[in-house]
């Protein structure tokens, strides 16, 4: 599987909030999704295939970053049946997505809407990490589910974002207290939060600005 094809110079760069609502809600509802499958594809994610064979990714030192809807499936009991306790199947080719944190996450409003739950791959040939980076690369990965108002995820459909020795940076949302950003180090198993980024400035702020110093140095 390829990468996004975007122009260059663009960066798909959305929160949590918008993953959830913008994607993976009308996804769910059978409605269009922006982009189309050029940036959120539908995969297989936990099934036969290792991460880097699902996309493509032939260079373990490669840092790369995905956008897929999967569906999760229900371990099964020997008859056949799902399992009462529900847990899902998080196995994957010669591997398994290992939890690591779930946060809840939040809109702008503060109300929860969703579930935010981070993975990382492990095989049994790259239990230590001189093998892991030695052969495919690190993978990681964030799984955001849709909840109810009791704050369980509504169905088995959900949007990740995968990704291979690079950082995950996912804000939550854009508006108050939640533009404070999840981020995840490849290297470690743990999330922290950052401070919010310095708020961007506008063309027409910007405009404005060099107007006043043009005033003010022709003496007006």
């Amino acid at each position: 599987m390829a990468s996004m094809n975007l122009p260059p110079g663009y960066r798909f760069n959305p929160t949590a909030e918008e993953l959830l609502m913008s994607y993976l809600l009308p996804r769910r509802n059978n409605e269009a999704v922006p982009g189309g499958s050029r940036i959120v594809r539908d995969v297989v994610l936990y099934g036969k295939y290792d991460p880097w064979t699902l996309f493509g990714v032939t260079d373990g030192s490669r840092e790369c970053c995905f956008f897929v809807f999967t569906d999760l499936k229900k371990l099964s009991a020997k008859n056949g049946r799902p399992k009462p306790n529900g847990r899902k199947i998080r196995s994957a080719g010669s591997g398994v997505w290992s939890s690591r944190t779930v946060n809840d996450v939040k809109d702008g409003e503060g109300n929860v809407i969703g579930v935010d739950r981070y993975y990382v791959f492990s095989t049994g040939e790259n239990k230590n990490k001189k093998q892991r980076r030695n052969g495919h690369g690190h993978w990681t990965m964030h799984e955001y589910c849709l909840v109810d108002s009791n704050g369980r995820c509504i169905d088995d459909l959900v949007v990740c974002v995968v990704a291979c020795n690079t950082q995950i940076v996912i804000k939550h949302s854009d508006i108050g207290n939640s533009k404070k950003r999840i981020r995840t180090d490849p290297s470690s198993s743990a999330s922290s939060v950052l401070e919010p980024q310095p708020e961007e400035v506008s063309e027409e702020e910007v405009d404005s600005g060099m107007r006043h110093r043009t005033r003010k140095k022709r003496g007006f």
